[in-house]
């Protein structure tokens, strides 16, 4: 409004206000902001119109433009929420620099379920239970980790330590779709087949 009337001081204050909040509870959603984001880009250097603009693009399904202006944010990001965003939506080379950037400025049990959804989804399940072997030690009883890391369990094989780990937890069902009875069925069922393979009788 302040642009529109020609009060350029005026704006450029209150973007640069603007500028010094904390982004990690934003959630723009409603299309007539894009042109508000795109004016703020051009006229405020800070990273955070951008990124907001990305998750706006995103929301509207706009996914190729959302990516670059992520990518156009650079290495600026300094906020943890954003950095998680970001390194879920691009994965790759960016994932790795953000979630290390990440651990440095405020390390989280959500950094952890980043860095162990980054091995997943890359097959390196090692280094994902790795990782959550740590973290589900730093913060017992939340279930998005403990769950993940009787995955990973299974997934490098280690069907009798999945079973005992999730005998050793409590669950209840899960808003995120995680289904723990289907960990334990499918640990249970592998130990079954090596029986069965050495012909044990039991």
């Amino acid at each position: 409004v302040l642009s529109r009337k020609g009060e350029m001081t005026a704006a450029a204050k209150r973007l640069a206000s603007a500028a010094a909040l904390d982004v990690g509870f934003d959630f723009p959603f409603r299309a007539e902001s894009l042109s508000a984001f795109a004016w703020a880009v051009k006229t405020n250097a800070c990273w955070k119109f951008r990124y907001l603009q990305a998750l706006l693009y995103a929301n509207k399904a706009r996914a190729a433009e959302a990516d670059a202006e992520l990518r156009a944010c650079e290495s600026a990001m300094d906020d943890v929420s954003a950095l998680l965003y970001r390194a879920q939506r691009l994965g790759g080379e960016w994932a790795r620099a953000d979630l290390a950037k990440a651990v440095k400025l405020g390390d989280s049990w959500r950094v952890g379920l980043g860095r162990y959804a980054l091995a997943a989804s890359e097959g390196r399940w090692s280094d994902a239970r790795q990782v959550l072997s740590e973290y589900v030690q730093r913060y017992p009883g939340k279930l998005g980790l403990e769950l993940n890391y009787a995955r990973a369990l299974v997934k490098t094989g280690a069907f009798e330590e999945a079973v005992r780990f999730l005998e050793s937890i409590d669950t209840l069902p899960s808003e995120l779709g995680e289904k723990p009875i289907s960990l334990y069925q499918e640990a249970l069922g592998a130990l079954a087949d090596a029986a069965l393979e050495r012909g044990d009788k039991a």
